[in-house]
């Protein structure tokens, strides 16, 4: 598994949307319908460590979950800033609010 790419890709789908738990990052990287291409035998455990680098590079957090063990996570303005450094503008998602 190429740990760039899936960063880069676990980056993205949080830039996409407000937060996401572990397991969803995980099934929406590896849907055959999304662009993230993903293999499906990526496993959630291989997408949280993924996103505890993130974190440690200050482009995620973790956010407010009402479930005790399911990480939640979103991405920080750094993290949006070096989302949108890497894409071409057509892949880069609206701001909503």
């Amino acid at each position: 598994m190429d740990l760039a790419n899936l960063d880069r890709a676990v980056l993205t789908a949080l830039a996409c949307r407000n937060d996401a738990m572990t397991y969803e990052l995980r099934n929406t990287l590896v849907a055959p319908w999304r662009p993230y291409k993903l293999p499906p035998k990526l496993k959630t455990r291989e997408v949280l460590a993924a996103c505890r680098r993130l974190q440690q590079q200050g482009l995620v957090r973790e956010a407010a979950s009402v479930y005790v063990r399911q990480k939640c996570w979103a991405i920080t303005d750094k993290g949006m800033a070096a989302h949108k450094d890497k894409q071409p503008e057509s892949l880069i998602p609206a701001q909503i609010g």
